[in-house]
């Protein structure tokens, strides 16, 4: 926070004298040989020490661990109190499998499975399943582990970086600290639990730093170009209202700075063309197809067939499980922050970065026009108002730090900072009772139905059938008019999929309807269009089989509609010469044809060997590398600390983007040996990005080599001051 003018003259009246150029300034040391000249210089010097003292505290590692263990306990508790659970809410099924299905095929079957009415194509959002392989394959993680790391590790790497984000422009450690936990009781909330989008916002938030440097190096350009490519292959919408927003920025600041028109165009046309330039190449691997046929950015978002009524009710839930009365104060905080920031320093990109690109949040209030489209998914296209709500905290810790050191009362600093603490942990309980984080029975696969399905992948391995075409039989009771088969169909579909060889995900279909329909070859009418469309598409997908598929029954998605007869009574009502299978209570009972023996497929990485953990540790120690390398690059004199919240990121781009253009020439499934190739080609290529000499593409002020030291050894939250002195 700026610093007023009486600590910038006393600071200016220290450094007046630079030391010796070998050694390092000691501003503690050099405040207490000055004799000052009155009481107010007394009151000020021992102001400016307090700040020193308090900000080597915030910088020390331990304060650092305090924060990151405080940040990631309400993600991680449950999954260590419970490990054998898989991951929370229903959005990691659509993840699940197309993990798996990269291990054993070419990439091109994420495009080739289709299923009814289109409803399992995502286009080219395949940026999160690549990654979530290359977990499978260095550190060897489990199948559902998988899933549990992406979504918790994803909330807890973007809060540390909307932290670091915060301590770039502000120079204070406070910020980091306050600005981490601010952003993670908000990250929790169901309104983040969407793994495609949080993983966007990431990437962006990460590009948020490279702004600067990628109008002054090409180490910058290149690195924000992967993160931008690799947000274009996680959520193309979320990518677009990010650049547009920054693109906006640009504008205006050529605009303001109309009397110097060459050097702003000059500088903000690099950062344009990069953008411009990520946005085509985006558009080109899409419609081209890199991994085989092309796609179109219309099946990256598939809304539900909803009415307009639905989305409004859903907006209302999000925004009253946001708890405005505590949130609301702080995001205007927040913008007055931001506003007096920019009146003190000028127009810079943290103005930018969080009023422009919180304007999409406006899409929330479509329903005022009466349109139905799902307007609540507009408060996550941007993570800027999480940002505000962040450094709205941080303002009213700055104020409190900042009165303590005045009046020396640090009691009144510990009182304040009971409430200040207190708002991080209210929306830490109320995000995690609203995205039901912790309720054992809110998995993506239930414990019930991974004894079935687990049981069916054992079958299927025993017999080696691995690559046989399956069925699976679903049911339910719908109104006419009811829009839920869609829905079931998707979800049910996805949490099926887990009990499928990745060698049969290319030839597993779902059928909803009666199991005596699909064999006498008809589907099932309800009346429902929904229902029957998926019932006469599915049945059509099925009759292109070329050998005769295994018919499966989860007992679990048949406890209502056509089937549930069969599934008591464990017998059909008429023989049949084709295999149908009844998943029940773990095991496989053949109604029809024969049944393998149930064979119980071991979860990998759950044996409790000790090669595994070791490969565990080894693979989550090198994964970062790339991207700590890419971060020394192009920001050297940054900092650990915002090393710290960039890096990860851009390794998480870099190895993304080597991997995904891997698969696109091989065409080959990503084996052990391929991931751990693509490994080391992400770290070639950080090692042969350009350094960024330019102290100024390091988002650092250009200052003397003895201010410079003296900031360093003892940098209080007054950057500002000190770069005035």
């Amino acid at each position: 926070m700026p610093g007023d003018r009486d600590e910038a003259r006393l600071l200016a009246h220290v450094l007046t004298e630079p030391p010796e150029p070998e050694q390092p300034v000691d501003l503690g040391d050099a405040m207490a040989r000055l004799v000052p000249p009155n009481e107010e210089e007394a009151r000020l010097m021992t102001h400016v020490l307090a700040a020193g003292r308090l900000d080597r505290i915030l910088r020390h590692p331990l304060a650092l661990l305090v924060t990151l263990i405080l940040v990631s306990t309400p993600f991680v508790a449950t999954y260590v109190k419970y490990p054998q659970r898989a991951a929370a809410r229903h959005d990691p099924a659509h993840y699940s499998w197309r993990i798996e299905a990269l291990l054993e095929n070419d990439p091109g079957v994420l495009q080739r499975i289709g299923g009814p009415m289109d409803i399992y194509p995502s286009g080219y959002r395949v940026a999160t399943p690549v990654i979530g392989a290359m977990l499978r394959r260095i550190p060897g993680v489990g199948t559902l582990k998988s899933t549990v790391f992406l979504l918790a590790g994803i909330p807890i790497l973007l809060a540390l970086s909307l932290g670091g984000l915060a301590y770039r422009f502000t120079r204070d450690v406070l910020a980091f600290h306050l600005v981490s936990l601010g952003s993670a009781g908000l990250l929790i909330n169901r309104v983040f639990v969407y793994i495609d989008n949080a993983h966007a916002l990431l990437l962006l938030t990460g590009g948020c730093y490279l702004l600067e440097p990628a109008r002054r190096s090409w180490a910058g350009r290149m690195c924000l170009a992967f993160l931008l490519l690799l947000a274009g292959f996680t959520h193309p919408t979320t990518l677009v209202t990010f650049c547009a927003a920054v693109l906006l920025a640009s504008a205006i600041k050529i605009l303001l700075g109309w009397r110097r028109a060459g050097p702003a165009l000059a500088m903000e046309g690099a950062l344009v063309l990069t953008i411009l330039a990520s946005l085509g190449l985006v558009y080109l691997s899409w419609t081209i197809g890199i991994w085989g046929r092309g796609a179109e950015f219309t099946e990256a978002a598939q809304p539900p067939p909803r009415s307009a009524e639905f989305f409004f009710l859903r907006l209302r839930s999000w925004v009253d499980h946001l708890d405005p009365w505590v949130n609301a104060p702080l995001l205007v905080l927040g913008i007055f922050f931001v506003v007096l920031l920019a009146k003190r320093k000028g127009y810079n990109d943290l103005t930018a970065l969080t009023l422009l690109w919180s304007l999409p949040v406006l899409g929330a209030l479509g329903f005022l026009t009466g349109a139905a489209y799902p307007y609540y998914r507009f408060l996550n296209a941007t993570v800027a108002w999480v940002l505000l709500i962040g450094l709205g905290l941080y303002s009213l810790g700055w104020v409190a730090v900042r009165g303590a050191r005045r009046g020396g009362a640090w009691l009144l600093l510990l009182l304040l900072f009971v409430p200040i603490m207190a708002m991080p942990y209210h929306n830490f309980r109320a995000g995690r009772s609203s995205s039901r984080w912790e309720w054992l029975a809110h998995q993506w696969v239930s414990p019930t139905e991974r004894r079935e399905l687990e049981a069916l992948r054992g079958g299927l391995l025993a017999e080696g059938q691995d690559g046989r075409p399956v069925v699976l039989v679903i049911d339910a009771f719908f109104g006419p008019d009811s829009t839920r088969p869609f829905n079931i169909f998707k979800q049910e579909g996805n949490v099926l999929r887990y009990g499928i060889p990745s060698a049969s995900l290319d030839h597993t279909h779902v059928f909803m309807g009666a199991v005596t329909d699909l064999i006498a070859g008809q589907p099932t009418y309800i009346e429902n269009p929904f229902y029957d469309r998926l019932g006469e598409e599915a049945l059509e997908d099925i009759e292109r089989e070329r050998v005769e598929p295994v018919i499966a029954i989860p007992a679990s998605h048949n406890r209502k509609g056509h089937n549930l007869r069969i599934v008591r009574n464990e017998k059909l009502p008429r023989s049949s010469d084709r295999d149908v299978w009844l998943l029940k209570r773990g095991e496989i009972i053949s109604l029809a044809g024969s049944a393998p023996p149930t064979v119980s497929e071991e979860e990998p990485g759950e044996d409790g060997e000790l090669w595994h953990y070791i490969r565990l540790v080894l693979g989550f120690l090198a994964l970062p590398a790339p991207g700590l390398i890419a971060a020394r690059k192009v920001m050297p004199d940054a900092g650990p600390l915002i090393h710290a919240g960039l890096g990860p990121v851009l390794s998480v781009g870099t190895i993304g983007i080597v991997a995904m253009a891997v698969l696109a020439v091989t065409r080959q499934p990503l084996s052990q040996p391929l991931a751990w190739f693509c490994l080391a080609v992400a770290v070639g290529v950080s090692l042969m990005l350009p350094k960024a000499n330019d102290p100024l593409a390091s988002g650092d002020d250009p200052r003397s080599g003895a201010t410079r030291r003296a900031v360093s050894s003892a940098r209080a939250p007054d950057d500002d001051t000190l770069s005035r002195a």
